[in-house]
């Protein structure tokens, strides 16, 4: 969420925190129109999403292939299911989050604080997928490689499984924020 979106959402939610305090119109606007730019970046995100899982697949059968070490088709088959799994599982968590249940300011705001709670769940799984992948990735690397090769590898490993662990604790403080500003936000609406 960009750094003036944050400040709008603190702002509505100063402004309305007393019960005389009635949103504009254009606030009203904005808010409609911010989580119906939302929903579309969560389509461009399942589409991105899909297409990576599509390019894991792709990866996993190259490995899975007839003249394939004899390492690389268990490799393979845990890194199929741990694909089909996440992505049955990101399917699944999206449930009941695409449209608001009214064109209510309410029902939209509730949304996007559903929203959170999803992303919340979805983060979770991330750091389940990276402790999948590291724990069957270092097998993998220890059975067809060795000497240089293998440190090299793991170090790899380490520093993107770092690098993964990075992007997800940032996510979760920044859905974290986020979500207690819808939250108060809807919090602040249930009186109106």
């Amino acid at each position: 969420m960009a750094a003036n979106e944050s400040d709008e959402l603190k702002h509505w939610a100063e402004t309305w925190r007393t019960p005389e305090a009635e949103p504009s119109a254009s606030d009203v606007a904005r808010i409609v129109a911010r989580v119906r730019r939302r929903t579309r970046v969560r389509l461009l995100t399942l589409v991105f999403e899909c297409l990576l899982a599509a390019a894991a697949l792709a990866l996993v059968a190259r490995f899975a292939s007839a003249d394939a070490h004899a390492a690389d088709r268990p490799f393979a088959a845990v890194l199929a299911v741990a694909v089909l799994v996440f992505v049955a599982h990101g399917f699944w968590n999206l449930r009941g989050t695409w449209r608001a249940a009214s064109t209510s300011v309410r029902a939209f705001i509730e949304l996007e604080r559903r929203r959170g709670e999803r992303r919340r769940v979805a983060l979770r799984a991330g750091w389940v997928l990276l402790a999948v992948l590291v724990v069957a990735y270092t097998p993998w690397i220890f059975m067809r490689l060795s000497g240089a090769a293998r440190g090299r590898a793991l170090a790899w490993l380490a520093a993107l499984a770092l690098f993964e662990a990075v992007v997800l604790a940032w996510l979760e403080i920044r859905n974290r924020k986020e979500l207690a500003q819808w939250s108060e936000l809807g919090h602040d609406w249930q009186d109106r």
